[in-house]
């Protein structure tokens, strides 16, 4: 990291650590990914010259991102927010600051703007308080999506997404759509800058020939009422920081652009829906997820028709896809449905920052739940319902105290997936999973827990008992309980016995099962095929269930 400081001939360049009189103002540049910390160097050299940035000093962060990059972006943005301040402290206090960042220098600079601000429950700096401008150069604010990236990225990209358990870690993965750190910056981003009485001008830049970043991109962005849009034509990711565009541009207007947004007055964006949207009278959002081999249709569809009547209300029943039991069980199967959610959870809190939000879920829709508020801890539900729940009796709710306000859990008496399947797949090593839908949990938010409603999987979800499920979400009224009159006791305390007895079975029969195959390759052909035939039985009923 460079600071630059002005001489009265306008260049030189002294150390941070460096003492010296304090400048009128500073701009801090965060570069892109893959970008060199030396290719902003003709911009600032070029609006040095400017009259209106006279007296400003530089600091470039040197913290360069590459594809293969490591380390968590967030640390990277805590530390340039302390750089920030080290700067603040050390060499002195500028009346104004404007933060740049090109590409996922535009992420960087967002959360460690946040950060320093008490977002994320951080102390406040002071220097935040100078920060007049944030420029986003071609920003992905919604994150970088696989499918829009130059084929060499989206390989590697596409590769650690799949490869998780191996590739976790990288730096680009966390800028994926859908993303924890994305999604954390978003949803901060909005509940902060909608509580700040003065929030700075953010200046979205984006290029015509930007294939990697759209407007569509930036709603979170462009909501606010504090937002500024600066288009250049012909530029595309990369020259969009240069200040002369290499072919179309002899009359210096990239740069008058480039101006405009670093100093000048930028227009605000078009009116978007989602402005309108927040003015709306929208009062409460509801997610309905659903689970395994189903999709949003059944009870989704019906629970949705009980609740669209309502005013001020508004359901989002997306469909993350169908997904056999074989695929629920790999323990790296769920990562592309939790940035599924919390993507769709963003774009909703944009649209409609004011509503409160509610979510009923079944099955694989509990594990996202869980799972999400557990990475995105800005994440907020006030009424939750869970029905034939996969998460672990012993889900540590007492985490999530501000982003679940009452919860009830339903759980059926005879729930097959997940007094059997969850239980073995727990004694297997699947941590994440449980039986909470079978026995409730252990420690759960205010509310109810059903544990003894009659019936399986989808006792919670059943027809009779979706209007008392809209009537929870819709006015935190908890369902009537209503005992069971059971008359297979014995039936049903087998059950339970069996789902309490089913990790040690499964590891029995996971140990069983190699030992077998060992056994029967040194004896012959036969037996080894006969025992590969077993598996793919097994595999067989996995998918049906």
């Amino acid at each position: 990291m460079t600071c630059r400081l002005p001489r009265t001939d306008g260049s030189a360049t002294m150390p941070d650590s460096g003492a010296g009189a304090a400048a009128h103002g500073l701009i801090v540049y965060v570069p892109g990914l893959n970008e060199s910390v030396d290719a902003c160097r003709p911009l600032l050299d070029q609006l040095r010259t400017a009259p209106e940035l006279s007296g400003y000093a530089e600091l470039v962060f040197r913290r360069h991102i590459s594809t293969l990059s490591r380390g968590a972006l967030a640390e990277r943005a805590h530390e340039l927010a302390v750089a920030i301040n080290a700067y603040w402290l050390s060499v002195g206090r500028p009346e104004r600051i404007t933060l740049m960042g090109h590409s996922i220098g535009g992420l960087l600079v967002r959360y460690a703007y946040l950060d320093a601000a008490g977002g994320f429950g951080a102390t406040p700096d002071e220097w935040t308080a100078r920060v007049e401008r944030i420029v986003l150069f071609a920003a992905p604010n919604r994150g970088y999506s696989p499918q829009r990236l130059p084929w060499y990225q989206r390989w590697l990209l596409s590769t650690a997404l799949a490869l998780p358990a191996l590739t976790r870690g990288f730096a680009g993965t966390d800028a994926v759509v859908g993303a924890p750190f994305i999604t954390n910056l978003r949803i901060e981003w909005i509940r902060q800058f909608h509580a700040m009485a003065n929030p700075p001008l953010v200046v979205q830049v984006l290029g015509t020939e930007d294939s990697a970043v759209s407007r569509a991109d930036s709603q979170d962005v462009e909501t606010m009422p504090n937002s500024a849009a600066v288009e250049i034509p012909y530029a595309d990711h990369d020259s969009i920081i240069e200040p002369t565009a290499p072919d179309e541009d002899a009359s210096g207007e990239q740069f008058q652009l480039i101006a405009s947004a670093v100093y000048g007055t930028p227009s605000p964006p078009p009116e978007a829906t989602p402005v309108a949207g927040a003015q709306s009278g929208v009062t409460d959002v509801v997610f309905v997820l659903h689970g395994i081999r189903a999709d949003a249709y059944g009870w989704v569809q019906s629970l949705n028709g009980i609740l669209a009547g309502r005013p001020g209300f508004i359901i989002d029943h997306p469909s993350y896809g169908y997904l056999p039991a074989f695929n629920f069980a790999l323990p790296f199967g769920h990562d592309r449905q939790l940035r599924l959610f919390g993507d769709w959870y963003t774009q909703m809190l944009s649209t409609y920052p004011a509503a409160a939000f509610q979510f009923v879920g079944h099955s694989n829709g509990t594990y996202i739940l869980g799972r999400s508020l557990t990475q995105v801890p800005t994440m907020r539900f006030d009424r939750v319902y869970l029905a034939g729940s996969v998460l672990p009796r012993t889900y540590d709710w007492a985490n999530h105290p501000k982003q679940v306000s009452t919860l009830v859990n339903s759980c059926g008496g005879s729930d097959i997936p997940v007094g059997i399947l969850c239980s073995a797949l727990r004694g297997l090593g699947r941590r994440d999973l449980g039986v909470a839908g079978f026995s409730g949990f252990d420690d759960p938010p205010p509310g109810d827990q059903f544990v003894t409603l009659r019936g399986g999987h989808g006792a919670g979800l059943a027809n009779d008992r979706l209007p008392a499920v809209a009537e929870y979400v819709a006015t935190g009224a908890t369902p009537v309980r209503t005992p069971p009159a059971w008359t297979t006791a014995p039936a049903k305390f087998l059950f339970a016995l069996l789902s309490r007895a089913m990790p040690v079975l499964a590891i029995f029969f996971a140990v069983a099962v190699v030992s077998g195959l060992i056994i029967a390759g040194l004896s012959s052909t036969f037996a080894l095929l006969l025992s590969l035939a077993g598996l793919a039985a097994v595999a067989l009923v996995l998918r049906i269930l």
